[in-house]
């Protein structure tokens, strides 16, 4: 009997050039024991004696910055219960959160950062900064700068679920 249910581990990093890289090594597995030691070594990989540190958490494993020089940088590998009607992650990236979106989800999230966008644009714009400066479109998604709280990075699915699913 084939087991329905999946998980996703959606990867995020909120450190130096943070906007290519969230949400670039997205992988689905059968079960939770298999998503869990994915994160564990990826995480691991971003261990470095003295700056990086890794630390299990319920569902996956973060690794952030203890270096002295006050740098800010932390990500990590979590997996979630994959729903049958995912369609995209919103990675919330200066906060390392994750939000696995259907498709109307999806559309309505993007329609609240382009309001947002357009908000701030037209409103307290104080370094005249573009749209172009603002959105980046990526192959399977986009990349919101904050214009509010957060910076957001969307990621459709698709091209996961036809390699992996």
């Amino acid at each position: 009997m084939k087991q329905s249910k999946k998980y996703i581990v959606v990867d995020t990093w909120n450190g130096t050039d943070y906007s290519d890289t969230n949400g670039t090594e997205i992988r689905i597995f059968d079960t939770k024991q298999e998503a869990d030691a994915y994160c564990k070594t990826e995480a691991y990989k971003n261990e470095e004696e003295d700056v990086m540190v890794v630390e299990k958490v319920k569902n996956g494993y973060e690794f952030y910055d203890i270096s002295e020089d006050g740098v800010d940088d932390s990500g990590s590998y979590r997996y979630y219960t994959l729903p049958q009607d995912a369609y995209a992650v919103e990675i919330l990236c200066n906060i390392n959160e994750v939000r696995i979106l259907n498709q109307i989800e999806f559309a309505k999230a993007i329609a609240d950062r382009e309001a947002e966008l357009q908000d701030y644009l037209n409103g307290d714009n104080i370094f005249n900064d573009t749209r172009e400066d603002k959105a980046i479109a990526t192959d399977d998604g986009i990349f919101y700068h904050s214009t509010h709280m957060y910076d957001y990075q969307y990621r459709r699915l698709e091209s996961v679920y036809c390699s992996r699913v």
